[in-house]
């Protein structure tokens, strides 16, 4: 009636009702109703005059149109339906064209500048303009209902828009292989959505809302063949306030995922077993401007390129068993993506995965950024590989990075991994912090070593809290990098790698790089390289301000032996370099580059400006320690008969001081040989036992099989007392050679020893050589301190020392309680002992003081005492004699002083001259110098004229 003469006209027919009439403008049909009902069993079409592509029809009355039946068009021509009062889909009805049908609550159609209105109805629009460019809402357009209960479908590579102020969608849309788009201020979907084709194809589905959007669990947005809906090419959701998802989403297409919120958004999961979210092979965006969190499962399959995007303005929230799984078997070219995005990034038994299954196919790189901080609580962070394919690289980037396994039987990990049948490599692993990281685990207390043993490493780097890159099949680790201000390992925790257990031989593995200004290992805590087949273990480098090391806390570069069969090769143990200013190992923890098997023991390197060994382990078993050890990682019953080659040790540092117990070790318990010990610093103390009397030792000995070692330590000052020891002893083969040169002083107290003796086991081993060479060399006598290089059955060694002066050491062939130097031999041959005394040269030379000293308090004037400003400065020499009895002449003052005045000061009154007593003797004095007087005699003069000076302190000052 709106369009006067060209109105619309509703013919009803037996079978259903035409409408005919309407404007015509250009491709488009324009219609428009006072009311648009559709009754149960009534059809309704709209008639299709050629050329018309568009029919366009409206209600300006004021009551929402209910289809309750048939709505279809006589042709292919799509079908737009406008009433802002509501539009109402019953149970019943149906859709029948062959083009794209859209409802819409919006007050008009906008072309351009005109418009097609609702509200205010007027002439259609005077265009050729086939499409509208838009919909005008008018104020109260959150209120306007689109409710779907039916089933509505269109035909294929067609479009279904529902497009009001609240849509809610309870009943079944099918868009085969077309698209499916929902619009509004909120949305609530509780029913199907289906965009399967008949050949397995998908559509698209966007869902765009102003306000809220919440998809409940009976939505059903999965397969549709297993009760699931949501099947598209491409899904994109967004809603300007929040966006909830209570249900499994499930995507079999390589088309995109957007998920979009304006405050949050939220994947929440209602019942413990509910079926999990799944997307194959398309990228999926989660966009979030407040927090996101998710409970719900998210499986990503089979993703390529781009994978799964998160960005989140809040926090980003995975909770009870929330899951975000890339499980993608991506081309290497590119490799897939996880990319988090948050201010905070919170897991709380949740999980971050990028896995890969099959084939050749790589997994998912994961990238996490966080603003503030990234915690997780019994959670993970994990990139896995289970086929030939590699698993991807893990990085994350916040302020605190924290892992918390502090409950029992929980645990988090950060870590990439390759399986036991896998033969693709983990990815490297890094991660950034501009505060700390920190690692909890559930194991607080100190280590007790009896209740840990080899295969207790194992399982600390692989099961407990850690952040770690392993490769238990034939691939290979990955990288680790850490970064951060501070690093803290507590209580049951490990930061490592493993490389290919089964492996093929390589050169070297995968490395450890720690730059750290504190760190700091407390309990059970580790950083491990760790190699237990043919591939050698990767390098540890540990940069920062101070390393602290506490109750039995390790950190080590060491090879063992899974494989029994001898033929097979075995690794390496790999370098351990630790460059930082303070270095602290106490309680039982140790610092390792050695070997439990075949391979050899690797090469430890230690700068640092003070370096502190001290102390033992909780029950008194294992020493605090650097070792570069041939035997166990860990001073265990289990001991392993290891044929490698010790490692070497080198340390440079200004102070060293290993007491209590500490030890400094490249040693052997087992066949192979011990390693050698290299110390350069300018003060090296050593101190006292433990208290079930280990002592404090620098070694480069064997107590196995093998060879030891040697020892060579370069100091300004060395002190070794109180049963301390330096030794390169053996059990069974020749002593090791010590070699010590020391600027100033060596110096043996208290029973401390230095010793190279060899065959302790009876054999027929010879001593090893002492070489010394020092300042001076003391020793008390009375305090049973040695230099020995001994042998039982063997010769014994040689000892030779250099030096300005040795005190309290006697040579002897046989050991007492005294202290004493000796190189013997209980059957075979003594050794030798040579002792240079350098004769010292002096400058400048030494004066000679007489015996008796005058008395000074009787030659200060009285006079001083009693001035107040009084006051004595002594600076040198100055010419003054040695012997106070010899004159004090006028060049004997120092250059700064005055002269003596040859009168009396102005300060004191003159006194007159006193006669001499009538009775004072004149003595006898021996000429000092001579004369001619006037008449040409020569005089003797025992006397020499000298000015008469009366000084006072003032006259000095």
């Amino acid at each position: 009636m709106t369009l006067g003469v060209e109105r619309s006209v509703v013919t009803p027919r037996s079978t259903q009702d035409l409408i005919t009439g309407g404007a015509i403008r250009g491709s488009s049909l324009f219609h428009s109703f006072q009311e648009f009902n559709i009754q149960p069993g009534q059809s309704v079409r709209f008639a299709q005059p050629a050329s018309i592509s568009h029919i366009f029809s409206r209600v300006t009355g004021n009551n929402p149109s209910n289809i309750r039946g048939t709505l279809g068009v006589l042709g292919n021509a799509n079908l737009f339906l406008l009433n802002p009062n509501g539009i109402l889909f019953g149970p019943n009805a149906q859709l029948d064209l062959n083009g794209s049908f859209s409802a819409s609550t919006a007050d008009s159609f906008r072309f351009g500048t005109a418009e097609f209105s609702a509200l205010t109805p007027a002439p259609a629009p005077l265009l050729t303009i086939s499409v509208p460019t838009g919909m005008q809402y008018g104020a109260n357009s959150p209120d306007r209902l689109i409710r779907n209960t039916a089933q509505l479908r269109v035909q294929s590579n067609q479009q279904l828009s529902l497009i009001g102020g609240q849509i809610e969608q309870a009943g079944t849309i099918l868009a085969p292989i077309g698209t499916v788009n929902l619009q509004g201020d909120r949305l609530s979907l509780t029913g199907l959505i289906d965009t399967r084709g008949a050949n397995g194809a998908f559509g698209t589905l966007r869902l765009r809302i102003a306000g809220d959007l919440a998809i409940h669990p009976t939505a059903a947005l999965t397969n549709a063949a297993i009760n699931q809906a949501l099947l598209t090419t491409g899904v994109e959701i967004r809603a300007a306030d929040n966006l909830t998802l209570t249900g499994p989403l499930l995507s079999n297409t390589a088309a995109p995922l957007t998920l979009s919120a304006g405050k949050q958004l939220r994947l929440l999961r209602l019942q413990p077993n509910q079926d999990t979210s799944s997307f194959l092979g398309g990228n999926v965006t989660l966009d979030s401007g407040g927090d996101l969190q998710v409970s719900n499962t998210l499986t990503l399959n089979q993703l390529r390129q781009q994978a799964l995007l998160i960005r989140a303005g809040g926090d980003l929230i995975l909770v009870e068993a929330g899951l975000l799984n890339n499980s993608g078997n991506a081309q290497s070219n590119p490799p897939s993506l996880l990319s988090v995005v948050a201010s905070n990034v919170f897991l709380q038994d949740g999980q971050i995965v990028a896995s890969t299954a099959q084939r050749n196919f790589n997994g998912a790189n994961v990238f996490v950024t966080a603003d503030r901080d990234v915690i997780l609580q019994n959670s993970r962070i994990i990139t896995f590989t289970s086929d030939r394919g590699d698993a991807g690289d893990l990085s994350i980037q916040a302020r605190r990075i924290r892992l918390d396994g502090s409950q029992k039987n929980q645990r988090s990990s950060i870590s990439t991994t390759s399986d036991l049948l896998s033969r693709g490599n983990a990815g490297n692993l890094t991660l950034n912090a501009t505060d700390s990281i920190e690692l909890i685990g559930d194991s607080p207390g100190p280590f007790i070593a009896s209740e840990f043993t080899i295969l207790d490493l194992l399982q600390l780097v692989n099961t407990n809290t850690a952040i770690s890159s392993s490769a238990f099949g034939a691939g290979q680790s990955g990288h680790l990098t850490i970064n951060a201000d501070r690093l803290l390992l507590r209580d049951g925790v490990a930061l490592g790698i493993i490389p290919g257990v089964f492996a093929p031989r390589i050169n070297q593995a995968a490395n450890i790089t720690i730059t750290a200004r504190d760190i700091q290992l407390q309990g059970i805590a580790g950083i491990g390289s760790l190699t237990f087949g043919a591939t050698d273990a990767g390098n540890i480098y540990i940069q920062g301000d101070r390393l602290s090391l506490q109750d039995g806390a390790a950190i080590s570069v060491n090879t063992f032996d899974l494989n029994p069969n001898p033929l097979l090769p075995s690794g390496n143990a790999g370098e351990l370099l630790i460059d930082v200013k303070e270095l602290n190992v106490l309680d039982g923890s140790i610092v390792a580059a050695g070997t439990s098997g075949r391979g050899n023991g690797g090469k430890l390197t230690i700068n640092a400006d003070n370096i502190t060994v001290s102390g033992v382990s909780a029950d008194g078993r294992l020493a605090s320690a650097l070792r570069t050890d041939v035997g166990d990682l860990l001073a265990t019953s289990n001991r392993m008969m290891a044929t490698g080659q010790g490692g070497i040790l080198t340390i440079n540092t200004n102070t060293l001081r290993v007491s209590d117990g500490g030890q400094i070790f490249a040693s052997t318990t087992a066949i192979g040989d011990a390693g050698n010990l290299t110390i350069t610093g300018d003060r090296i103390e050593l101190s006292g036992t433990s208290a079930t009397g280990m002592p404090s030792t620098l070694e480069a000995q064997s107590t196995g099989i093998g060879q030891a070692g040697m020892l060579t330590i370069t100091a300004n000052a060395l002190s070794v007392r109180n049963q301390a020891q330096i030794t390169a002893q053996s059990r069974q083969g020749d002593g090791g050679n010590i070699n010590l040169v020391v600027r100033d002083v060596l110096l043996l107290r208290q029973a401390g020893q230095i010793s190279s003796t060899a065959g302790i086991s009876n054999n027929g081993s010879n001593g090893g050589n002492i070489n010394i060479r020092a300042g001076f060399i003391v020793a008390p006598s009375q305090e049973n301190s040695d230099i020995v290089a001994n042998a039982f059955n063997g010769q014994g060694g040689k000892i030779t020392l250099r030096t300005n002066t040795l005190l309290g050491l006697t040579p002897t062939s046989q050991l007492t309680d005294r202290s004493e130097i000796t190189a013997s031999s209980s059957i075979g041959i003594n050794g030798t002992i040579a002792i240079n005394t350098l004769t010292p040269t002096l400058s400048p030379p030494t004066q000679r003081l007489p015996v008796e000293l005058l008395n000074p308090q009787q030659k200060i004037s009285t006079v001083c005492n009693n001035m107040a400003a009084s006051r004595f400065i002594l600076s040198g020499r100055g010419g003054i004699p040695t012997d106070p009895r010899q004159q004090l002449l006028n060049p004997s003052i120092m250059q700064d002083w005055r002269h003596p005045k040859s009168t009396a000061s102005k300060f004191m009154p003159t006194l007159p001259p006193t006669p001499l007593a009538s009775n004072v003797l004149n003595s006898m004095a021996e000429a000092q110098t001579w004369r001619t007087t006037a008449q040409g005699k020569i005089e003797l003069i025992g006397t020499a004229d000298r000015p008469q000076s009366q000084t006072v302190c003032r006259d000095l000052s």
